[in-house]
């Protein structure tokens, strides 16, 4: 188990099978996911919180960065020799507030599993299994990430992973297409194989038909719930966002962040009272408007009104390309109060949104090629406060 998607740093095995991510090595910050310090802030402050396993992803839980950082709890100490995982949830993290729990299984075959290298780390799909039904009701929502159109993957082991779903009877399902960034895919397709395009639509198409219906809704083009109000892991349904720790991106008044991939410069930067932000990209009105419709319509719908009050008539001429060639080819439904997506604009997205984390995957890889350069550039400017910074500009400006 992972703890929060916008982190990056070590993994730590404790007992009960669970894994630890420490997001600095500090004492200050020993463990620094502050799992209770962290949820508890989010709960006072009305903030979604949540726990999530697997790759890292633009972040999904929006936290205080200098209260996660400088937070003092550490799950392995926490954990006592002997704690099973059960009981490390319950005692743990859902008293600490934690409502979600996401879990990276990907898929209950074993040969799969074994492909991906997770079969010995994780065991078996019988066993992941049966450790999924010991978690259901900790929290209000257990939710199941899987992966469909893996390589070597076939109709016949989606229906089994749908059968060992259904017989769970989770709260969420979140069914992802295969997105690897360049060198994880090429050691992937060394290892497995490549992976059979021509069965993405059916695969996706199967699991519309098993899933959607008297049990499940769709949260997003990818996320299934039992229950109203169950948010998917992505941000579907807010204007910004906020990633924190080592290596999370954040998007925020029409800009990209990203914060250092290096642990240690992520360390030096918060203890010298600076952010962990070493990147920043504005993105233009076009793009903004992309994006909205993107990431809004993977939820299902673009309401009109949010439309119109974000972007006025001005989205109608910008957008009109896109707009008309999704509509053109049935993809969304143009109602009076908001766009929607079809059944073949839900497959249309979930391509579309994989594109774009397989581009945020490459940024990674690129970014995690920097940190050598960005240690070396470390030097006593970056460790003047960002406040102390707009103070003097504010003092220096014209008629000031």
């Amino acid at each position: 188990m992972g703890v929060e998607r916008g982190s990056r740093a070590v993994r730590r095995e404790v007992p009960g099978g669970f894994t630890v991510i420490p997001v600095a090595r500090s004492a200050q910050y020993q463990g620094a996911t502050g799992v209770q310090t962290g949820v508890h802030y989010g709960a006072q402050t009305g903030w979604q919180t949540g726990v999530h396993e697997g790759w890292h992803c633009p972040g999904q839980t929006v936290w205080q960065e200098a209260a996660w950082a400088r937070a003092s709890c550490s799950i392995a100490r926490i954990v006592k020799a002997g704690a099973t995982y059960a009981s490390f949830l319950s005692t743990v993290l859902r008293d600490a507030g934690v409502t979600r729990l996401s879990v990276g299984v990907q898929s209950f075959d074993d040969g799969l599993l074994a492909g991906m290298e997770r079969l010995e780390k994780y065991g078996s799909g019988e066993l992941i299994r049966q450790r999924l039904a010991d978690v259901q009701g900790i929290f209000p929502t257990l939710n199941v990430d899987m992966i469909f159109n893996l390589p070597g993957q076939s109709l016949a082991m989606l229906e089994h992973d749908l059968d060992v779903l259904h017989g769970l009877s989770v709260d969420q399902i979140s069914f992802y297409p295969l997105m690897t960034a360049p060198t994880a895919r090429h050691k992937m397709e060394k290892s497995m194989g490549h992976s059979d395009p021509s069965l993405r639509h059916p695969m996706y198409k199967r699991i519309l038909e098993r899933v959607l219906g008297a049990e499940y809704h769709a949260a997003s083009a990818w996320c299934f719930s039992r229950n109203q109000g169950m948010f998917d892991e992505y941000i579907i349904d807010q204007d910004d966002y906020v990633g924190v720790g080592s290596g999370a991106f954040s998007y925020v008044g029409g800009a990209y962040y990203s914060t250092t991939f290096s642990l240690n410069h992520y360390c030096r930067r918060i203890e010298g009272g600076q952010s962990g932000i070493t990147q920043r990209r504005p993105v233009g009105l076009k793009d903004r408007m992309r994006y909205d419709y993107l990431v809004r319509l993977f939820g299902g719908e673009l309401k009109r009104d949010y439309i119109e009050r974000r972007y006025g008539k001005a989205f109608w001429l910008y957008m009109a390309p896109e707009l008309l060639s999704m509509r053109a080819i049935g993809a969304t439904r143009h109602d009076e109060d908001a766009i929607r997506l079809t059944h073949r604009g839900m497959y249309c997205w979930v391509l579309m949104m994989a594109e774009f984390f397989n581009s945020v995957n490459s940024v990674r890889e690129q970014m995690r090629e920097h940190i050598r350069a960005e240690l070396e550039a470390w030097n006593e400017e970056a460790k003047v406060p960002l406040a102390a910074i707009g103070r003097a500009a504010a003092r220096e400006a014209p008629g000031r």
